[in-house]
């Protein structure tokens, strides 16, 4: 009798803000897109698709519109959800922020929803002023290459390569690195195109939504030299550890220093130079019957 009088609750305070509101209620995404304007305050209700830190995705089912709502409640997917808010652009990501209400109509809901294979090449490729991109599901096969002083994740795909959100959720980054240098194929959300940092994509998934590819020598070879740009330190005034075996499968022997006085073949630092010095090593890598300097 509780648990039923809970359930009552929530859907009596629904229906009383479906009633009692005024202002412009949307049934589909679409007509979101094709008719709200920035800043504008509408009405929509949805199943949650996808999660970040701060916000989700809802789908009517067909498109997806994201909403950022840092103090609200935690949601789960399946979630359908009534919220209300303002019209507003991240990039080129529009969404509902400044939520005002976020109600639970009920759980556990059925997402029929079936991702897009795309390769890396053809997500960069994308229309991105298309807002019904926003929150699409896309299965792409790539690299992951951890990047920069703010160890960014990256997919890579030759040439191509596209950013995984740092607001996902802290479980999914962290499995993510764990398959650091190794070619996966999984499912990701494209989040919007930021001006400076180029496509993200959300990944709220664990490991058993991470499938290993097996790699041929070269693949493995190139993976592995991808890998071991981010091994060896950028500024240093110690003593490296130039690494012997890739994640791959990889070897590295031979490492010449192009400075010995300076940092050693070893990578045992010597001494410091009158001035900031550029040190280059090489390294022969092996993988199998593949060679490459």
């Amino acid at each position: 009798f509780i648990g039923y009088g809970v359930h009552l609750d929530i859907t009596l305070t629904a229906k009383w803000a479906l009633e009692e509101y005024e202002g412009v209620t949307y049934d589909t995404i679409s007509e979101i897109y094709a008719n709200a304007t920035l800043g504008d305050v509408f009405q929509f209700s949805g199943i949650v698709s996808s999660t970040f830190k701060g916000g989700y995705f809802l789908t009517d089912g067909q498109d997806s519109l994201g909403v950022y709502n840092p103090s609200g409640n935690p949601v789960n997917i399946g979630d359908e959800l009534l919220v209300r808010g303002t019209f507003a652009q991240y990039y080129t990501l529009y969404q509902m922020s400044n939520v005002t209400i976020e109600l639970l109509l009920s759980t556990g809901n059925d997402l029929a929803v079936t991702p897009v294979e795309l390769t890396i090449e053809e997500m960069v490729a994308l229309e991105f002023s298309n807002p019904l991109i926003n929150g699409t599901q896309y299965t792409i096969t790539g690299i992951v290459d951890i990047q920069g002083i703010d160890d960014n994740i990256y997919l890579v795909d030759g040439d191509n390569q596209i950013m995984v959100y740092y607001n996902c959720l802290d479980a999914s980054l962290a499995v993510l690195e764990t398959f650091a240098a190794q070619e996966i194929t999984l499912t990701v959300v494209f989040y919007t195109n930021h001006g400076s940092l180029g496509p993200m994509v959300l990944f709220d998934g664990g490991v058993e939504d991470i499938t290993v590819n097996i790699l041929t020598d070269s693949e493995a070879l190139m993976a592995d030299i991808l890998w071991l740009g981010q091994n060896i330190p950028v500024l240093t005034n110690s003593t490296i550890t130039l690494p012997t075996e890739g994640p791959n499968g990889s070897t590295f022997t031979n490492w010449t220093s192009t400075t010995e006085a300076i940092i050693a073949n070893d990578g045992t630092f010597v001494s410091a130079g009158a001035e900031t010095t550029i040190v280059t090593f090489t390294v022969t890598v092996t993988n199998g019957v593949e060679t490459a300097t």
